[in-house]
């Protein structure tokens, strides 16, 4: 979502720009590091948010950009993203 958020908005041509880049290397870092592991919640529906402000602020407006134009760009990854949403409600915490 960061990579295409980047393309469009940034006009970056088939590159992700340095301030995104940095964006995509700390969300891989705050996932791994994320001490649910395998049971982790979706991050909307985590009680112990890891990302932030900054961070957190750049990630929404990422998402809410991303988000309604990922069935165009990934229609399976925006499908399956629904289906654990919507059939599944959040994930309970351990």
């Amino acid at each position: 979502m960061i990579e295409l958020y980047c393309r469009k908005t940034h006009n970056s041509d088939g590159h992700i720009c340095d301030n995104c880049q940095e964006l995509l290397n700390y969300s891989i870092e705050k996932l791994f590091q994320c001490h649910y592991a395998e049971n982790k919640p979706r991050c909307q529906d985590c009680s112990t948010p890891c990302y932030a402000e900054p961070q957190k602020s750049l990630i929404r407006r990422v998402m809410k950009f991303s988000g309604p134009r990922m069935i165009l760009y990934h229609p399976l990854l925006a499908i399956q993203h629904l289906l654990v949403k919507y059939l599944k409600g959040p994930k309970s915490l351990p």
